[in-house]
């Protein structure tokens, strides 16, 4: 890596940063595959925050079009960054495709009666504010997650989710609609469940694309961050694997 093209160090950055700051995991002269740590916005909002992914990059000295895609700020994991224009059309084309592979480790409360399924309900704008619903499919944006599930306790499930769509909050507003909130998610929540999770437990455990230069595919893995772990064994939950995809690019059970 070039000097121009240096991480940032804690003694470079402003502390307002958050105490994690993103991993590059893959980069080269088209791209660059990063880990988004919870608590980091991706873009800023109305409130022109200076400490979001794009301020990161911005001051780590490189040139780049856009983030192709969004996590939530309470959320973490892996993101693609476009460098060049044509890379960013092809990425963004791929995701209109659904061709992109994006999965998530999830823990939603209460037990799931299902070890898999698919939720299809639709996506919309809420009345209140910064909110989202779920709305019967046919109305509002098409959407769809199919989730497997990973290990359970008498408190939660752990599951494994597949989002064939990108929908704002989708993840976190389908098992809100099925009556299972994700864990620790300050906006969807429901008072039946007492949730003491130190965040939400929504990681973006693995992505994967055709690179657009190279024409290969290429799929990226990152491990559940610490906090998230510790939870899972002060709760008793044991995965029953969190391997990556099988050669047909289904979840491997």
């Amino acid at each position: 890596m070039s000097p121009n093209n240096a991480q940032p160090t804690p003694a470079t950055l402003p502390s307002r940063w958050p105490k994690q700051m993103p991993r590059i995991v893959f980069e080269d002269a088209s791209l660059l595959v990063l880990e988004k740590p919870c608590g980091m916005l991706v873009h800023p909002t109305h409130k022109r925050e200076t400490d979001t992914l794009i301020d990161f990059l911005t001051q780590s000295g490189r040139s780049f079009v856009g983030i192709i895609h969004r996590l939530d700020a309470s959320a973490s994991g892996l993101l693609v960054v476009a460098l060049h224009p044509h890379v960013a059309q092809d990425l963004k084309h791929q995701f209109q495709q659904h061709s992109i592979t994006k999965e998530y480790v999830v823990l939603v409360h209460g037990v799931l009666p299902r070890d898999e399924g698919s939720i299809t309900l639709s996506i919309q704008r809420s009345m209140h504010k910064a909110r989202m619903a779920a709305v019967p499919a046919g109305s509002g944006r098409e959407a769809r997650s199919d989730y497997l599930v990973m290990g359970r306790s008498t408190r939660y499930t752990l599951v494994k989710v597949r989002t064939l769509t990108g929908r704002t909050h989708q993840v976190r507003l389908h098992f809100f609609a099925l009556g299972h909130p994700v864990a620790g998610d300050p906006l969807y929540r429901s008072k039946r469940w007492n949730d003491d999770a130190p965040r939400l437990f929504l990681h973006a455990i693995t992505l994967g694309f055709q690179h657009p230069v190279k024409k290969e595919y290429m799929e990226f893995h990152s491990e559940l961050p610490e906090e998230l772990q510790q939870y899972l064994e002060y709760n008793k939950i044991t995965a029953l694997t969190l391997e990556p995809r099988t050669e047909h690019g289904e979840p491997r059970l």
